[in-house]
Formats: structure tokens, C-alpha cells, sequence
């Protein structure tokens, strides 16, 4: 509805407007495709964080008993510093859809102007006045 109102608003303004909506999907499946991986190894080591870490509150007799603190608190630390890595990669991943979206947004907002400016230039189109250019 939003496109068709565009279009019929300003053809040439509204096609500006639509073509960014291109860009915008192919970001938004390459964004999903690759953050859904993401996000499943990063579900799976914070599980595994939380997992070793009751593991080892619950069996704290016997680890301290059998002096396997030193053994815990370096698979802990490895399971800890995996998931760093992987929430890292994927606050990256956020950042870069966040970044790509906001090129593609201000390119077309500056698309828009530009033709806009044209328009007004040419004396196609008054300044403020975007419907009545296209009803007459």
C-alpha cells in the first residue's frame, strides 16, 4: 500500500523510495541467513557456560575434596572466552545489518532529495507542494 501511495503521490520521487526497498530485503535475508548461524553458536556456548558453571556450584564438595579447582576454572575460563568470541561475532553481525541499513535508508533519502531538487529547478515541481504537481 505504502509503494502504491508513493507512486501514485510522485512517480518519479516514489520510485526513488521503492527501489531502496531492493537493497533493504536482500540486507534483511543475507542479515537473517547469517545471524540465525550466529546466534545458534552463541545460544549453544552461553549454555554451555551456564551448564559447567552449576555443574560445578552443585558439586563443589567433591571438586574442592578431590582439589579440582584448578581443572574447573580452566575449562570454565575455555568455555567463557569461546563464548566472548562468538557474542562478539555476533554484536559485529548486528552492527553491520545496523550500518548497511542506514547506508541504504540515507541513499535514498538523498536519492529523494536529489530528484526532488531537480524537480524544483526545472519548475516540475513547487517547493513544499508534492501532491498538486502531480495533479495537475
Amino acid at each position: 500500500y505504502i509503494s502504491t501511495m508513493l507512486l501514485w503521490l510522485d512517480l518519479g520521487l516514489g520510485a526513488v523510495a521503492v527501489a531502496s526497498f531492493v537493497p533493504l530485503y536482500l540486507l534483511i535475508r543475507l542479515y537473517r541467513r547469517r545471524a540465525g548461524r550466529i546466534f545458534a553458536v552463541r545460544s549453544t556456548a552461553i549454555a554451555a557456560v551456564i551448564v559447567k558453571f552449576a555443574e560445578t556450584m552443585n558439586g563443589i564438595r567433591p571438586v574442592r575434596a578431590f582439589r579440582r579447582e584448578a581443572v574447573n576454572d580452566s575449562a570454565f575460563h575455555t568455555l567463557n572466552s569461546h563464548h566472548e568470541r562468538v557474542n562478539g561475532d555476533a554484536i559485529l553481525e548486528m552492527a553491520r545489518y545496523v550500518v548497511g541499513s542506514r547506508l541504504v535508508a540515507n541513499t535514498a533519502v538523498a536519492g529523494i532529495v536529489l530528484w526532488g531538487a531537480y524537480r524544483v529547478a526545472s519548475g516540475s515541481l513547487a517547493l513544499g507542494v508534492l501532491a498538486a504537481a502531480v495533479l495537475y
